[in-house]
């Protein structure tokens, strides 16, 4: 293994084990790499999915639902490079909650089938888990 592969090893060990206090949020270290990795799953998961929609709505709904998921992942990859994560966290949790009322309005429609709405909303709720452990960090006792 090469010495820059070590060091950031190494680095990325170390901003993992970090704990937050008091306002501030946990370092994006290795949860953030947990975070990216699971939004990455949903949109591996779901754009298939938004591709079968019918031709009236590829370039309207699934066009939204495809740009508010670059969005999402855009502010997780800002978030993780940032000093100040906090304003970028909160933004990413607007985003993740218009991306719910999208996935619900698609479903509304008739254009998300029942079990891929289910499917896709757990897959959001585990990220959300995700972005409330960074948003609320557990305090030292």
């Amino acid at each position: 293994m090469s010495k820059q592969a070590e060091t950031f090893r190494e680095r990325k060990a170390s901003e993992g084990s970090s704990e937050g206090s008091g306002a501030k949020p946990r370092n994006v270290g290795i949860t953030g790499y947990i975070f990216y990795q699971k939004f990455n799953d949903f949109i591996a998961y779901l754009f298939p999915i938004i591709d079968r929609f019918p031709h009236r709505e590829k370039f309207t709904l699934c066009t939204q639902i495809k740009n508010a998921c670059y969005e999402v992942m855009r502010n997780i990859i800002d978030a993780h490079r940032a000093k100040s994560k906090y304003v970028i966290l909160f933004k990413i949790d607007g985003q993740l909650e218009f991306l719910r009322w999208l996935l619900r309005h698609a479903h509304e429609r008739g254009y998300l089938a029942h079990h891929s709405f289910e499917t896709s909303g757990k897959m959001v709720g585990e990220v959300g888990k995700i972005l409330g452990r960074l948003l609320n960090p557990v305090p030292k006792v």
